[in-house]
């Protein structure tokens, strides 16, 4: 599906198709969601750009990612964060960028990109260059990153309540808080990794001066927000080993008391059967055994035998 807009004034207006572009007139942006084989071969023949849709495991490398291409234009591909289906995780864009025209690429329908279509149709700012679109779609995408940690902090601390100060959890709940904190470190690396994508792609376009000064002015602020964040998803992996140390640290707790009152018990049951075995030896002369009272003496010794330690154990505190 092709989204075309072209600046009409100060804003970009949607045109119902390609037929309604005038070249070389403003502002043209072209944003193509999954688009099929006839939509790639409209937008060839008119501008002599190829759409490729980018792959996931597209090379991390600069050169990879961006690069001129035959005609001159910037081809930048970058990672954007998306939810599908209850999971954050990236979605690749390919962004082509000329001087009044601009084209982005993606399998999914984004929100930040959606948003800025949106924006583009109501906002009185002048809409002048395709790197101010570029550059809006990336600060977004940095809002959203940052809104994302705070998420990710705020289910930690519900973890955190409910290990560390309520002290309560079944072995089946530990292992739910394990899920959970792995989930967290999960999203928190995706965020850390769209991050870096992100500075390595500004990086470049300020390198390059292909930015004017109200752009670079703009793009040194996304830098020092993506710094601060970066800062913060380190404060996050830090809490999330603790709080796996700490789940791991209780049910270690938990064990080692249930193999302390197997261990008690164990202790417990030795002079008992230590009673049993002297008078279970086969020896000619032993008085007891032929007397009336012998078994159950021998019965009244060995719970006699048993009910001591235990009393001794439960005044030291070991039964609990």
């Amino acid at each position: 599906m092709l989204h075309i807009f072209s600046s009409e004034g100060r804003r970009l207006v949607k045109r119902s198709s390609l037929s309604e572009l005038e070249l070389g007139k403003g502002l043209i942006w072209i944003d193509a969601v999954s688009p099929d084989a006839d939509e790639r071969q409209a937008i060839q023949d008119l501008f002599q750009v190829a759409l490729e849709i980018v792959e996931d495991d597209a090379d991390i490398e600069t050169s990879a990612r961006i690069f001129l291409d035959k005609l001159d234009h910037l081809n930048v591909r970058a990672d954007f964060l998306v939810e599908l289906n209850g999971k954050i995780t990236t979605e690749p864009v390919r962004f082509v960028i000329a001087e009044n025209f601009l084209f982005s690429i993606h399998e999914e329908d984004l929100p930040i990109i959606r948003l800025v279509r949106m924006r583009s149709k109501a906002d009185r700012r002048a809409w002048t260059s395709a790197l101010q679109i570029v550059i809006e779609l990336f600060a977004l995408d940095v809002e959203q990153s940052a809104d994302v940690l705070e998420d990710v902090y705020q289910s930690l601390k519900t973890i955190n309540h409910r290990v560390l100060e309520d002290k309560k959890g079944s072995n089946e709940e530990a292992e739910e808080y394990i899920q959970l904190i792995a989930k967290e470190e999960e999203i928190n690396g995706t965020v850390r990794r769209n991050l870096m994508d992100t500075r390595l792609v500004l990086s470049y376009l300020s390198r390059e001066q292909t930015l004017g000064k109200e752009l670079l002015t703009q793009v040194k602020i996304i830098q020092r927000d993506i710094e601060s964040l970066d800062g913060h998803t380190s404060f996050i992996f830090d809490k999330i080993n603790f709080l796996m140390d700490a789940v791991l640290g209780f049910i270690n707790i938990k064990q080692n008391k249930i193999i302390k009152i197997f261990s008690v018990a164990s202790v417990a049951m030795l002079p008992p059967t230590l009673i049993a075995s002297i008078y279970g030896m086969n020896f000619e002369y032993m008085p007891e055994l032929a007397q009336k009272w012998g078994y159950p003496f021998s019965l009244g010794l060995m719970i006699i035998s048993v009910v001591i330690p235990f009393y001794y154990f439960k005044r030291k505190g070991w039964m609990k």
